[in-house]
């Protein structure tokens, strides 16, 4: 695998000045990775399927369900990327944001009219986190640079000096915004 050859050939390091000895050894693990990197390397069976236990999107959604349990070595591995999920949590406010239109409150928004204002919506409330919070929304697929900036941005919409404005801005109770922050 890429970089585990690198990983292994590491050896301790060591600094010795005015007779105090100082040794670093090294255990590292990639636990920051893009996002579907994690499946692939653990096998995961699809794209969707959890990385760390396995579980499949509708095994998440089955409440009756106790616990899933987790691939104690993918989780030592590989950890849990908090930098996307910031991304997601960022996505997840943005969403319930854009559908909040005219109290319509509806996940799926196919019509005309519906959509319309929706995205007029979404404008105005991307207008609004530029003008008041310098935060930039841009297309979140595919590129690097592009998940790396929308994740600084995440960082910055749920970072505490922020909260009060980006829930004003995005019409969510402060609870929910904070809550998430601490997720």
């Amino acid at each position: 695998m890429f970089g585990e050859s690198q990983i292994k050939e590491l050896t301790e390091f060591i600094y010795t000045t005015s007779n105090i000895v100082f040794k670093v050894a090294y255990d590292l693990h990639l636990t920051v990775i893009h996002g579907k990197v994690p499946s692939v390397i653990t096998g995961a069976p699809s794209q969707q399927s959890c990385p760390i236990c396995g579980a499949t999107p509708k095994q998440f959604n089955d409440l009756t369900r106790q616990s899933l349990t987790t691939k104690s070595d993918n989780l030592m591995e590989y950890g849990i990327s908090p930098f996307h999920a910031w991304i997601l949590l960022l996505e997840f406010t943005l969403h319930l944001t854009y559908r909040n239109v005219d109290g319509l409150r509806s996940w799926r928004i196919t019509s005309g009219k519906n959509k319309d204002k929706m995205i007029e919506r979404k404008l105005h409330i991307q207008k609004l986190l530029w003008e008041k919070l310098a935060l930039k929304l841009i297309c979140l697929k595919q590129e690097v640079m592009e998940t790396q900036m929308m994740g600084h941005t995440a960082l910055r919409s749920f970072d505490f000096k922020n909260q009060k404005m980006f829930a004003e801005i995005t019409g969510l109770e402060d609870w929910l915004i904070e809550g998430l922050h601490t997720i």
